[in-house]
């Protein structure tokens, strides 16, 4: 609800308004953002990045460091083929990234 909140407000809109533009019910009743037809965030914009930066939600400022991408190598690596942040920048020692997987923001740890 927080991250609807601030989501919201950055984009003008009230809280219902937003969910019924950018988020769906998941089975278990999660909510999640919509994705474009091609899988992408409904936000993310291929020539300017994420519209909603400032405001993005948790499993976005964890990404990549999800506890089911950082599983494995093998995980790891089939991601990295689909995204093209990851593998760059800054590099995380084994506890920051242990860390942030704990909290990374996915159904499996809310």
């Amino acid at each position: 609800d927080d991250e609807i909140e601030a989501l919201a407000s950055l984009l003008e809109l009230d809280r219902d308004e937003f969910r019924a533009l950018y988020t769906r019910e998941l089975r278990g009743g999660e909510v999640t953002l919509v994705e474009k037809r091609n899988n992408e965030c409904v936000f993310w914009d291929r020539n300017a990045g994420c519209k909603v930066y400032v405001a993005r939600p948790q499993q976005c400022r964890t990404w990549p460091f999800w506890s089911a991408v950082v599983h494995s190598s093998e995980t790891w690596q089939e991601e990295a083929r689909g995204c093209p942040g990851m593998n760059q920048g800054k590099r995380h020692d084994a506890a920051s990234i242990t860390a942030i997987a704990a909290k990374d923001g996915t159904s499996s740890d809310v």
